[in-house]
């Protein structure tokens, strides 16, 4: 009853199954499951064993999470940015210098946080005038 109240059982049950790392045991129910657990995964050294490679699986995983989940921020952001570039209402002074400017795509650069970085031309919108992309972040 006890294990129950704390939703331990809802954790490691499923299917009729004892999801404890590594054991699958079938057990028949819930309560048939809370019997298992007191009798094979009690304390002990094992079951501290299993629950620090638990532990570091879990930390691996967050890990992993907020990398990707900075790297999801990072492209949201840059589309973003792009979206707001290719929104942009074109003046003629910009259109004019377009025109002006030399084009050695691999050279083009553009202002990022007062910052000059190069920009990638296919990802411009068509006319944006390479040279005077200015973005704030």
């Amino acid at each position: 009853k006890e294990l129950n109240q704390y939703g331990i059982l809802s954790s490691l049950y499923s299917s009729g199954v004892c999801l404890w790392p590594n054991c699958f045991e079938q057990c028949s129910s819930k309560p048939a499951l809370a019997c298992y657990l007191y009798s094979q995964h009690g304390l002990g050294a094992t079951s501290n064993a299993q629950l620090h490679v638990q532990t570091s699986i879990v930390q691996h995983l967050q890990q992993s999470f907020n990398v990707e989940n900075q790297r999801l921020q990072a492209m949201s952001a840059h589309l973003q940015i792009l979206s707001q570039i290719s929104a942009a209402p074109k003046t003629a002074s910009t259109q004019t210098a377009t025109s002006q400017q030399p084009t050695h795509d691999h050279h083009q650069q553009q202002s990022v946080s007062g910052h000059r970085v190069p920009t990638m031309p296919a990802l411009l919108p068509a006319g944006t005038n390479r040279h005077n992309v200015t973005v704030s972040i």
